[in-house]
């Protein structure tokens, strides 16, 4: 309990420099590339960021790797690395572009927006990657995380692919009524 509760501080800890240094670093960004580039940088990070996860852990489960049981030892900081730069991302883009797009709607519809985006969306994203699990779970008649990597790694695939699809058709509207935030 103490390594994984150290473990874990050692995260927080990193994340938090990272989420000022990325504060400093993509605040010109910001300022100076279009909203529809600005959209893209989230789901695609994603997508580049917690893909090597997946691929050691199906090497490993395919016996490509010779780590002699190391293997979730590896993973552990790998994904602390993705976490901490996947949430500095979220902090400093994702949250921005959003807020961005939302100060272009009317003030009336403004608030509905919002709760749309941050309540349900937030919501019931969490609850869709739980019940996922749950049935993956459920399908495959195990408790092994590590025998339904794969779908979960196809599931992320599909779902970054959806995120980068509706993120260029919101693009497409966003520039064609607004002028680009530059």
């Amino acid at each position: 309990a103490i390594k994984y509760s150290s473990f874990i501080a050692m995260v927080t800890k990193y994340t938090g420099i990272l989420v000022v240094f990325f504060t400093f670093f993509f605040k010109q960004l910001v300022l100076k590339l279009r909203w529809k580039t600005l959209a893209f940088v989230t789901p695609i990070s994603y997508l580049l960021l917690f893909s090597p996860v997946f691929i050691i852990v199906l090497l490993d489960s395919l016996d490509f790797l010779n780590t002699s049981g190391n293997v979730y030892y590896i993973i552990s900081y790998v994904g602390a690395f993705q976490f901490s730069i996947f949430h500095s991302l979220k902090c400093m883009i994702f949250d921005t572009v959003k807020e961005m797009a939302i100060l272009k709607i009317n003030k009336k519809n403004r608030a509905q927006a919002k709760e749309l985006i941050d309540i349900i969306g937030f919501r019931f994203g969490k609850a869709f990657g739980s019940w996922l699990i749950i049935i993956l779970f459920s399908i495959f008649h195990t408790m092994e995380l590590r025998a339904i990597y794969p779908y979960i790694f196809l599931s992320i695939l599909l779902i970054c692919g959806l995120w980068i699809f509706s993120t260029f058709l919101l693009a497409k509207r966003y520039e064609k009524i607004y002028t680009p935030y530059q």
